[in-house]
């Protein structure tokens, strides 16, 4: 019989933040911003206007996040953090205003597993997480998670069983991204990856982007400039590219672009 998720306390949540370790150089920037605000005043009850920064969506996690370029997302802003843990991006947002963001996108988790945190650590302090998102942003806020795409180095499958049971029983929106990185024969798509496994290409950061545009629309692009995945050309998808199939590149022999395009899936 399947346990339910244990219960969340804001003090669980404080004994957490209390030990976490800052992130590099995020508590000296903290620190500057905090010197830089005036004071403010009002009633905590005052209304939120939201589109005070224009950036209603908020894309925070690990370096994965690192190829994205905002100028392609409408109203987003995107949070990359190197290395980052659960543990670190609880860190960050305890100490950011997340009151004017429409939806919070929550990509993390590769780390804490390729990293050796067991199965149970991983589960309560993303729990920790998403107590500590849902008391600090707006209350109409929409927090959604990310799944963690496949990794090299680790299995992730057991992590994002995790991250499916917390969004079941929250009652959160959960973004698959499985079916986005494997072929129709359960392979793992290469040219979506860079050599070292983990991280993405350029194409495979906008297969990731256009699939979270799936469930929040950030995307700036129209379908007909998206990538080819046979070919690397833009303005059409493989459904209707003339090449029926992935082509293979001159340079790297992988599959999937055209020589020309290398330098795009690989950097």
């Amino acid at each position: 019989m399947q346990t339910s998720p244990p219960e969340v306390h804001s003090k669980n949540v404080e004994r957490c933040i209390q030990s976490t370790p800052d992130v590099k150089n995020i508590s000296k920037s903290h620190s500057q911003e905090k010197k830089g605000k005036s004071h403010e005043n009002g009633s905590q009850h005052q209304k939120i206007h939201r589109n005070y920064n224009n950036n209603n969506i908020l894309v925070i996690g690990s370096s994965l996040l690192k190829s994205i370029n905002t100028k392609d997302l409408n109203n987003t802003s995107v949070s990359t953090n190197r290395g980052a843990r659960i543990v670190d991006i609880i860190n960050i947002i305890k100490d950011k205003d997340i009151r004017q963001y429409e939806s919070i996108i929550v990509h993390i988790g590769g780390n804490d597993i390729s990293n050796g945190a067991t199965l149970n650590l991983i589960q309560e302090n993303y729990e920790s997480l998403l107590y500590l998102l849902r008391s600090k942003a707006d209350m109409n806020t929409n927090i959604i998670v990310s799944s963690v795409p496949p990794r090299k180095d680790v299995d992730v499958e057991p992590v994002n069983k995790i991250l499916i049971d917390l969004c079941d029983y929250y009652n959160l929106q959960y973004i698959d991204h499985s079916k986005c990185f494997y072929d129709d024969y359960g392979y793992v798509k290469k040219t979506l990856f860079q050599r070292d496994g983990i991280h993405l290409t350029k194409i495979g950061t906008m297969v990731f982007l256009q699939n979270i545009d799936q469930y929040v629309k950030i995307l700036k692009l129209s379908p007909n400039n998206d990538y080819c995945q046979y070919c690397g050309e833009r303005g059409h998808d493989l459904n209707t590219c003339r090449h029926g199939k992935p082509v293979s590149c001159f340079s790297c022999k992988s599959f999937g672009h055209k020589e020309k395009f290398c330098d795009l899936y690989w950097s």
